[in-house]
């Protein structure tokens, strides 16, 4: 099974992630919640490490080979003519 991995890091100024995950209004505007389920929703996973002065990681492993062989068939089943 291959995998796509996306990483993101940078060297700001980090959050208290459980703080985060815990503030309604923090969960819903800036969407921790919405791409850690649709990672899974793909088969994959989303980690999220950071801490105050640490800078935040954002790691997704997503699976693409099986996920591929399904993206064929819904690309042929497109019409590309106008």
């Amino acid at each position: 099974l291959e995998y796509a991995i996306i990483e993101v890091v940078d060297n700001g100024e980090g959050f208290d992630l459980d703080k985060t995950m815990s503030d309604k209004a923090a969960r819903s505007s800036i969407g921790l919640i919405t791409m850690k389920e649709r990672a899974e929703m793909l088969g994959g996973n989303l980690t999220i490490d950071t801490a105050y002065g640490k800078g935040t990681r954002i790691f997704v492993r997503i699976p693409i080979s099986q996920r591929a062989d399904s993206l064929e068939v819904h690309h042929s089943a497109i019409n590309y003519e106008h």
